[in-house]
């Protein structure tokens, strides 16, 4: 599953907290956007539960 919030951190926090509980784990990242379309490097703001290896 894959969700894309485009509000708040503490909202997407609080998105993260609730699916927790239905699945193994949830992830939440932000990205820095540059002015020329390309994204900085990822950010976990918050992590619970088992996540994959992204790498």
């Amino acid at each position: 599953m894959e969700t894309v919030y485009d509000g708040g951190e503490a909202e997407a926090v609080e998105e993260a907290k609730a699916a927790a509980r239905s699945h193994a784990g949830a992830l939440v990242v932000k990205r820095e956007g540059h002015p020329v379309g390309e994204e900085g490097d990822p950010i976990v703001v918050f992590q619970i539960g088992k996540i994959g290896d992204f790498d």
